[in-house]
């Protein structure tokens, strides 16, 4: 027989981040039963914050990590990084360039008499 003293509801914690050049944002995001709720949020200003090292970086990334209880870590990324250009081709241009990449010379209607 199950107890409800002991049922924990289902809680996920995410804290998501975004590190740009000069900046750097923090999120920590708990979703318990489908709702949404802001744990913290935090903004830093890299340079003026002391950190321009990658080592004083790592070690304040760290130690909020440590604070938030080490929840997994969502980042983002920029645009430029993320996405990619798709180019839909018709079946016709497609073998027209299919055809000249291997320099195949394809018959045509008129070839078949």
């Amino acid at each position: 027989m199950l107890r409800s003293d002991r049922l924990q509801p289902p809680v996920r914690r995410v804290l998501a981040v975004d590190a740009g050049s000069r900046r750097l944002k923090l999120i920590l995001v708990k979703s318990s039963f489908g709702r949404t709720q802001i744990l913290r949020e935090e903004s830093l200003d890299l340079h003026e914050e002391g950190l321009v090292t990658t080592e004083e970086l790592e070690s304040h990334l760290q130690s909020i990590l440590e604070d938030c209880g080490r929840p997994p870590i969502a980042l983002t990324l920029s645009q430029h990084l993320s996405t990619s250009q798709i180019i839909e081709l018709s079946a016709t241009a497609r073998l027209s360039m299919t055809s000249s990449a291997w320099n195949l010379r394809l018959p045509t209607a008129s070839s078949f008499g």
